[in-house]
């Protein structure tokens, strides 16, 4: 799997954007899709690590102003991590589970690959599809699933599959009127890869 543009966070490089004035301006929920996504053609996505500690990828986000990093490995998407991963109940459930390799586990033990959700478990949407979506219908969708975050994945011609976008729940709550409670799967594709 291929990225768009990726940015590696680490300690000695660091991507501070920029203050962005804040729209405030609720959207209706029939606005497309695209013009509330993070499209990673406009913007680097920012990346981590899989073996960096969680409260570095934790800093790495307050530093970027986001709530989730693409895990990437020599250029490799292997999956996402979100603050709520970082922050909620994985990093107990790590720390005793049997995947723990030291006794007794610490905190210091704790890497993003412990609790990143990798890319098969991913559920994604398909770019192809964005055009006649609404985001209120993709807001129902992360709603429905219980999740934060969709990648938007685009196919290539030659077989590849790029990173074209992320949505962000909260992003999308708080730009719509009102939230979108139901979902027509005939217009909204996605898969969750197994």
């Amino acid at each position: 799997m291929s990225l768009n543009p990726i940015r590696q966070m680490n300690a000695s490089l660091v991507r501070v954007r920029a203050p962005q004035p804040q729209d405030t301006a609720r959207r209706s929920t029939e606005v497309p899709a695209r013009e509330l996504m993070t499209d990673f053609e406009r913007t680097a996505p920012l990346t981590v690590a899989p073996d960096r500690h969680i409260d570095a990828a934790l800093q790495d986000m307050v530093v970027g102003g986001v709530r989730s990093l693409l895990v990437v490995d020599d250029g490799e998407l292997l999956g996402l991590v979100t603050a709520a991963d970082l922050q909620g109940e994985k990093p107990i459930q790590f720390l005793q589970s049997p995947m723990c390799s030291s006794y007794p586990c610490k905190h210091s033990d704790v890497h993003v690959s412990d609790v990143m959700t990798p890319l098969a478990s991913l559920t994604t949407l398909d770019d192809a599809t964005l055009h006649r979506t609404t985001a209120g219908e993709v807001l129902a969708l992360l709603q429905l699933e219980g999740l934060t975050h969709a990648l938007v994945m685009q196919s290539a011609g030659n077989g590849e599959t790029s990173v074209r976008g992320v949505f962000s729940r909260t992003r999308l709550e708080r730009s719509l009127a009102e939230p979108q409670r139901s979902v027509d799967n005939n217009v909204v594709s996605f898969r969750r890869t197994a």
